[in-house]
């Protein structure tokens, strides 16, 4: 159902968005370039983040080599989203703006396991590890997929949403005591003598 916020909990389809560098293609200078997702890629974003739509998606970037394979990706992420309202249902606008820091590093650097880390630490700890350089690829992809999910608001509300807990069903809205109006009642009791 669009508008569901499943994004949060959704890896991404593989591959969602073929954005690339092959490690061994990046000049020891770096480089620098802007990436703009195409017509399938902004329908895919959309389903995969289980929104209404997303109407545009851009990433400026530099990848700068580190040494011993590992390369840095900084740069600024735009996007032109619509997400649907908690409270209506309503289409909510939303341009989100991003700037992305990240490390890549070759898969076989990252150990994910740490030496007395376990369970819930050891997942926090995950998601500060650098991106995996898997077979010489660098995926800005799902770098970009991710930040895009993690940046969306979890709970989209219309301007004009209006919600009220005065429902119709409400025993206060309709003027009659609840059990907790009996017992203040009590409370306040003159005690008989």
């Amino acid at each position: 159902m669009p508008g569901s916020q499943r994004h949060m909990s959704m890896p991404p389809p593989d591959p969602l968005m073929e954005w690339t560098h092959r490690a061994a293609d990046i000049p020891e200078r770096g480089l620098d370039t802007t990436r703009a997702a195409r017509e399938d890629e902004l329908a895919a974003l959309t389903v995969a983040l289980d929104i209404p739509a997303c109407r545009h998606l851009g990433l400026a970037y530099s990848l700068r080599p580190l040494g011993k394979g590992r390369y840095r990706l900084t740069g600024e992420m735009t996007a032109g989203v619509t997400q649907s309202c908690i409270v209506t249902l309503e289409p909510v606008e939303a341009e989100v703006r991003e700037t992305v820091d990240e490390e890549f590093w070759p898969e076989e650097d990252i150990t994910p396991d740490i030496p007395g880390v376990e369970g819930d630490e050891r997942e926090a700890l995950s998601h500060t590890a650098p991106e995996p350089i898997r077979q010489g690829v660098i995926d800005v992809g799902r770098l970009v997929y991710e930040q895009l999910a993690t940046s969306l608001d979890p709970y989209p509300r219309s301007p004009n949403a209006a919600f009220s807990w005065n429902e119709a069903g409400d025993p206060a809205a309709s003027g009659r005591d609840t059990p907790f109006a009996a017992l203040a009642a009590l409370k306040y009791k003159e005690p008989k003598e």
